[in-house]
């Protein structure tokens, strides 16, 4: 469990770090505090006022935390709250489905571009999942079906495939994909395309996963990532209508 909880702490660290090295892209999208401030006096006159430059860093940093308790430091509350609903046990879905519209709130209040905002923070959701699976894999939870040439796991004394472990890897490489793409996709749309990646790898991964059939031979995760790429479709279209507005 301690490195269940070292791996879980990991996720959330570098989920911050991710979003505040995105420093040079933030300035882009500044909130209406750190704005007015930098719109206060003139350019020259910033560059040489150690005070106000420190002011206006403060602030990003200030606006970076806020917008990241939104997406991922709500995990905890978002994840147990939707699995209760499912009866699985913390869901990740109730993340992907929900912390979004938690930003845009927060970014409409602080007057920041939501869509800008969106596609800023998305690669940090793969990035801290491929951790957080890492820390499943510790747990023993998330269990893979029974293998003979599988991992041992203490939890359930029985030799399993590392469904957690290929889960992170396919995190991971979509995280890369994010980083390596993300400005090449129109404005506001690399979330939806995260959502449907996830949901579509999700749906075939989860044949690795010990988790009990509810409808026509699927799995309830199964059924929710249906749902993602739904849902990724219907965003992607709407914001693709509504991307030259700003929030």
């Amino acid at each position: 469990m301690l490195l269940y909880s070292v791996f879980n702490a990991l996720a959330v660290a570098v989920v911050t770090l991710y979003n505040l090295l995105q420093y040079k892209e933030k300035r882009k999208i500044l909130g209406g505090i750190s704005l007015s401030i930098m719109n206060s006096v003139q350019a020259k006159e910033t560059q040489g006022n150690k005070k106000l430059l420190g002011n206006i860093a403060f602030w990003i940093v200030v606006e970076t935390l806020i917008i990241t308790a939104a997406q991922y430091y709500s995990a905890a509350f978002l994840n147990i709250s939707f699995g209760n609903i499912f009866n699985t046990g913390a869901n990740y879905f109730g993340l992907v489905f929900f912390a979004p519209l938690l930003v845009i709130v927060l970014c409409v209040l602080l007057r920041i571009d939501a869509l800008a905002q969106l596609d800023l923070i998305t690669p940090a959701y793969p990035l801290g999942l491929t951790l957080s699976k890492i820390a499943c894999y510790f747990a023993g939870c998330c269990r893979g079906v029974e293998w003979e040439s599988g991992f041992y796991n203490p939890a359930s004394q029985l030799k399993e495939f590392p469904a957690q472990l290929l889960e992170a890897g396919v995190a991971f490489l979509i995280f890369i994909f994010l980083l390596c793409f993300k400005k090449r996709l129109s404005k506001g749309s690399v979330f939806p395309v995260y959502l449907i990646i996830y949901s579509t790898t999700r749906f075939f991964t989860e044949f690795t996963r010990c988790e009990p059939s509810v409808f026509m031979g699927l799995k309830i995760y199964q059924i929710l990532c249906l749902v993602g790429i739904i849902l990724g479709v219907i965003e992607y279209f709407i914001i693709r209508t509504l991307r030259n507005h700003k929030y």
